[in-house]
């Protein structure tokens, strides 16, 4: 597979986010919506509670900060539509998937996409596991659970709830009529404290509390919520408490905040919203005295890594002290259920065994993935399980090398500082959200999305990584003008006397395509003859008048103003300017940045000198030098470009 985008690499599924959020600069969003669909059966859900791995490693966070691709993802899932087009059964082999969680969907829709029949069993009387059992209202609304699950119905996808693998409905029963079975039983049971007092009726178990809050039922936990753990089940369980309760909620946690579980952000928003974290503590009894709860907990200290790498942790001596509380929350893990398994599959400390390459279990023909086989993980994590899987059973039923079909990825560098130091600075655009304290009174969802318009401006920061010009060494002259050309100092020259620009550091700019004089220079990103086809397309569907803007100039409008919207006019060379005046065009009006203002630095001023030289010669060619007009204007909302296209049309009838 070679280099990817760190953002690709990075991300456990492979979405190209680089693509899909290029489309979104571009204002296409059905083609962004597509490339999601290539990998994830789930985008509206995962850009709402993604990990974000991908933004962790996104270059642009070395200049100013990451591109916000999970906000982008959620954008783009939420206004666009595509129909997934239910695929031909390729294969006689039909395949059987337990549970309905993260894991489970990724893999059946893997399956479905290769050619195969496939039937998701859910014992739970609803589709969605842990997505809609666990995960809170305010950051995973069911409607958009619900639409992202029914869109997988029509994809031909089988889904029968309410049927539980147990001792009345087992594998080998699977077996007898599928090919193959994949196990996304999630680890969804507790795990809880054995200390005196956890089975006092005000002490809940973290998964259960989530499930029993999720389906409506809103406990007393009266005015001081004690939630124990450091996961995001924990945190969840605590925002969800302080929802409820309206009152103190304090969480605790035995480790330092350095090595709690939880993401990062969601912990942040807890505190946000009022949750006390208090960290080196742990409790070793629950009393009830006179009605009210008595914590009793020791304080704790770090000290070695253990086999997990976090500290080992250990009580001080003489540190007891009591916490009092109306009700506590047990959050510290979840493990597997092992009803499903009658002694067949080989299970280890709580968790199903699989061949990591293979993700088959010691039972042929069964596989496993997700929290069942990780423990609590993150959502994205378990999808990537489940889409190994499906790869891996479509190499198990046609006997195919797994390795090409799950090639290694390597993510490219960093950017050479000299390049990093010349990229313009730009602020990531802040998600909306419902004011701090109106978001406790409810479940509403916090977020309220991108606009348009902040969805395209975010989406242009994207230094759109390895789509980088090329060279060809059979017709380089080796003459440096793509050297003098480029705005970042990219290309150098080889001891050859060849051209050689190098990927890793490559803007795409695409100044030196359009400059090279021997045409040595490529660029797979928006190639020359893209915008020759265009052009001639709007001119058929617009009495031959053709609009062209900078997207980074009109980012308000590139969904909706009529015309080509190009990212930088200065991609566009010479030779497409010319091939472009074909039959019928009787007007072209092209609208860049200021020069102060170019996103790429020099690419308005080269449009603006290329059209120029090219007005010179429209004479000699039997044509107007006014058939084609530049201007350079700020002009971020359009009304300029569409009041001169509209003067350029009704002159021209």
């Amino acid at each position: 597979m070679g280099k990817l985008p760190p953002c690709m690499a990075a991300c456990p599924i492979r979405t190209d986010a680089r693509r899909y959020v290029q489309a979104i600069a571009l204002g296409n969003f059905e083609e962004s919506l597509r490339v999601l669909y290539e990998v994830n059966p789930i985008p509206a859900v995962c850009g709402r509670i993604c990990s974000r791995p991908c933004e962790d490693a996104c270059r642009r966070g070395t200049v100013d900060e990451p591109v916000a691709i999970c906000h982008l993802k959620r954008f783009v899932a939420d206004n666009a539509d595509i129909a997934l087009e239910m695929p031909p059964i390729k294969y006689p082999e039909k395949i059987a998937v337990i549970g309905s969680g993260p894991a489970g969907l990724t893999c059946a829709y893997e399956l479905r996409k290769l050619g195969y029949a496939v039937k998701i069993f859910e014992g739970e009387p609803f589709a969605g596991g842990m997505l809609r059992m666990g995960i809170p209202l305010y950051r995973l609304p069911r409607s958009v659970l619900d639409k992202e699950i029914e869109k997988l119905k029509t994809f031909g996808i089988e889904i029968e709830t309410g049927k539980e693998v147990d001792s009345r409905f087992t594998i080998a029963d699977l077996l007898e009529e599928y090919q193959a079975v994949f196990l996304a039983v999630g680890a969804a049971k507790n795990v809880t404290l054995n200390i005196e007092g956890v089975n006092l009726p005000e002490v809940y178990q973290g998964v259960d509390f989530l499930k029993r809050v999720n389906q409506g039922e809103r406990p007393d936990l009266g005015n001081k919520v004690v939630v124990v753990g450091g996961g995001n089940t924990a945190i969840d369980s605590a925002r969800m408490a302080k929802r409820i309760a309206m009152s103190e909620v304090v969480l605790i946690y035995r480790r330092s905040k350095d090595e709690m579980p939880a993401d990062p952000k969601e912990i942040e928003e807890a505190e946000a919203e009022g949750v006390k974290v208090m960290t080196l503590i742990s409790p070793i009894k629950i009393t009830k005295e006179k009605g009210e709860l008595k914590i009793e907990c020791v304080e704790m200290e770090l000290g070695a890594p253990d086999e997990s790498g976090r500290p080992r942790v250990s009580p001080v001596e003489n540190s007891n002290f009591k916490i009092p509380a109306t009700s506590v929350i047990l959050a510290i893990g979840q493990v597997l259920e092992m009803r499903f398994s009658r002694g067949k599959v080989e299970i280890k400390k709580g968790l199903i065994q699989v061949d990591p390459a293979t993700m088959m279990t010691n039972w042929i023909g069964v596989f496993a993935g997700g929290d069942g086989v990780t423990g609590p993980s993150t959502v994205v994590e378990a999808m990537a399980q489940g889409r190994k899987a499906g790869i891996s059973i479509h190499s198990f039923l046609r006997g195919i090398d797994l390795s090409s079909l799950l090639p290694p990825a390597e993510p490219a560098p960093q950017i050479a500082f000299h390049v990093r130091e010349k990229i313009t600075r730009s602020p990531r655009i802040k998600m909306p959200s419902i004011p701090l304290k109106e978001r406790i009174k409810s479940f509403d969802e916090i977020e309220k999305g991108y606009s348009i318009k902040e969805a395209i401006k975010e989406a242009q920061r994207c230094l759109n990584c390895m789509a980088a010009a090329e060279v060809n060494p059979q017709l380089c002259l080796g003459c440096l003008t793509c050297i003098r050309t480029c705005p970042y100092k990219v290309p150098s020259l080889l001891d050859s006397g060849i051209a050689y620009i190098s990927p890793e550091n490559c803007q795409a700019c695409g100044l030196c395509v359009t400059e090279c004089p021997a045409k040595a220079i490529s660029f797979s990103f928006l190639p020359e003859e893209h915008f020759v086809r265009e052009v001639r397309k709007q001119a058929r569907n617009n009495g031959g008048i053709v609009g062209v803007f900078c997207v980074y100039n009109s980012y308000a409008a590139a969904h909706s103003l009529p015309g080509i919207g190009y990212p930088c006019l200065g991609k566009i060379s010479l030779n497409s300017l010319l091939q472009s005046f074909g039959p019928g065009i009787k007007k072209i009006l092209m609208v860049g940045c200021p020069e102060e203002n170019c996103h790429f630095h020099s690419g308005s001023r080269r449009a603006h000198k290329r059209i120029n030289y090219l007005k010179n010669f429209l004479p000699e060619m039997g044509m107007n030098e006014n058939i084609i007009q530049f201007h350079q204007i700020e002009d971020p909302e359009g009304s300029f470009y569409l009041e001169r296209l509209k003067e350029i049309t009704d002159d021209s009838r």
